[in-house]
């Protein structure tokens, strides 16, 4: 669009007569210049955020790990001791 609306300036008689088309292409830059550099803000904002919720990600992921960790070690403590505790039981009700 802008190239368009460029090319429509440089192409008016009042332009042609002051002889100065590199305004206009000046002027396309400028456009694709603040283009690029709202996308390059943007971005970096985004990534940032982006990163934010990696690291709680993370720390979350870390944290519900270790809670199920500990409760799989627990769960295994009891299934042992409660094996031991059949064994035991059988051994009392075979004599």
């Amino acid at each position: 669009m802008y190239k368009i609306l460029i090319k429509n300036l440089i192409s008016s008689p009042h332009l042609l007569f002051l002889n100065k088309p590199k305004v206009c292409s000046d002027m396309l830059i400028e456009n694709n210049n603040s283009t690029w550099k709202q996308k390059a803000i943007a971005r970096r904002l985004e990534n940032k955020e982006l990163n934010k919720r990696r690291k709680e990600l993370a720390l979350s992921r870390d944290k519900w790990k270790t809670k199920f960790m500990a409760q799989k070690e627990r769960a295994d403590y009891f299934e042992s001791e409660v094996s031991a505790i059949k064994k035991k039981l059988s051994t009392i009700a075979a004599k």
